[in-house]
């Protein structure tokens, strides 16, 4: 009899990536909560959508196996609450929140590895002086105590740069802030963290350094495990990303310093049968390596680069947790020895009069078999309309790409924007 197994926010893409994990044929995937209604939604009504996944769950007629999630908030705290509530494996919704609350994340860090993260302070963004709040010199960066995809993170390198993102803070944090506020009335909060909530912000110092990676593994019985490194790479403003790269670059003692590190925090924290992702900032002029966060699950954004370079994409993993066991997940012997996700982006509000034909798509994807291309913009959409952006660019496709080097990654990633073909006008011009 197959296994259930539900997937919070599931969508195609996603189903494609389980459905080609080891043993697939004896798991029966079900859609917990659509997909737009858990990821960039324009409301987030947490404890409607918390009660209608508790009713689906009780409806179903056969044996609930597994609970799985991939996505940040709401579905990242969402999932331990309804796992406490059918008797199912999972970290805690403490433990998802010492990772995923900013403030408390940095707390937590700050006692286990104070060399290794930078200095931080919480602020009320509505308060009626908010910057004395901040004991930081500029410049420092803010995002809200709970967001994604860098949704409203400023860099702040002014009192006057400050006050002139507050206003765009102050309409936009309590989308997220008053959901995030419901998810901490299910957990039991410290006192240093009880009254800090989601419509707060975090203010921390610039961290130096350019090359930045991630290590991804897993938690099982108290021990840590690593499947691999990424690296995340940056434009030169340092403010957006531009790709994700499997395996990493970095210098092998640089690598294992970020494994070192990760290991110790994790088991330290505490975080148990959960996967993870880390980030870290690397200086190459002293050395120094610093913590930027951790999330306590998979990366769904990494899942097709392990697909390519380790022959199964790392949903085996969540799986395999939920299901109460412990991952044997396989060594590099994919299709490719190294892979990417590129973000390609327009930097400025404009009106996308051109995106690419079918025929591109294909041509494309003839020339570099296992390329997958997703475009996140329409003809006639202005790109201030996209939600959940970065503060500084828009993201107007996607390209999953595999090589043999990272050399040739590039190279086919800019053959690849030759062949796509984009055209905008100005913000102002009619559809």
């Amino acid at each position: 009899m197959n296994k259930n197994i539900f997937v919070i926010g599931l969508d195609p893409y996603n189903r494609r990536k389980l459905q080609g994990i080891r043993h697939s044929e004896n798991y029966t995937f079900h859609t917990l909560l659509e997909h737009d209604e858990v990821v960039k939604p324009l409301d987030y009504p947490y404890e409607a959508m918390l009660a209608k996944a508790e009713k689906q769950l009780r409806r179903f007629p056969g044996r609930i196996d597994a609970i799985i999630n991939h996505w940040d908030f709401p579905a990242d705290t969402m999932r331990p609450i309804l796992c406490r509530t059918f008797n199912l494996p999972s970290p805690s919704l403490e433990d998802v929140l010492k990772c995923g609350h900013k403030y408390w994340a940095r707390l937590e860090q700050r006692k286990i590895m104070p060399a290794h993260i930078p200095d931080f302070c919480v602020f009320d963004p509505f308060a009626a002086e908010p910057l004395a709040q901040i004991h930081l010199q500029f410049p420092f960066w803010t995002k809200p105590i709970k967001s994604f995809a860098s949704y409203l993170g400023f860099y702040i390198d002014s009192e006057a740069c400050f006050y002139h993102h507050l206003p765009t803070i102050r309409a936009n944090i309590p989308r997220i802030g008053k959901a995030f506020n419901m998810a901490l009335q299910h957990a039991d909060l410290p006192p240093e963290v009880a009254g800090i909530g989601g419509n707060h912000c975090i203010a921390e110092e610039i961290i130096r350094g350019k090359r930045q990676n991630g290590p991804e593994g897993f938690v099982h019985n108290g021990r840590v495990h690593i499947t691999g490194i990424t690296d995340s790479i940056k434009d030169r403003a340092g403010k957006s990303f531009l790709s994700f790269e499997y395996p990493s670059a970095w210098p092998r003692y640089m690598q294992e310093k970020s494994i070192e590190l990760s290991t110790e925090l994790l088991t330290k924290i505490g975080l148990d049968n959960a996967a993870f992702n880390l980030e870290f900032i690397w200086d190459e002029t002293s050395d120094d390596l610093k913590l930027i966060e951790v999330n306590p699950r998979i990366s769904q954004s990494l899942s097709d680069m392990f697909e390519k370079v380790h022959g199964r994409s790392n949903h085996e993993i969540a799986v395999e947790l939920a299901l109460g066991r412990k991952p044997d997940y396989p060594p590099a012997n994919g299709r490719f020895k190294c892979a990417a996700k590129f973000m390609w982006r327009h930097y400025e509000n404009a009106l996308v009069t051109r995106v690419p034909t079918a025929a591109e798509i294909d041509q494309v994807q003839n020339e570099f078999p296992g390329t997958e291309v997703y475009i996140e913009v329409s003809q006639g959409q202005r790109l201030s309309e996209l939600r959940d952006q970065d503060s500084y660019s828009y993201e107007i496709a996607i390209i999953l790409l595999g090589a043999d080097d990272h050399r040739q990654l590039l190279k086919r990633y800019t053959r690849c924007r030759q062949i796509l073909g984009f055209e905008f006008a100005p913000a102002g011009e009619q559809p």
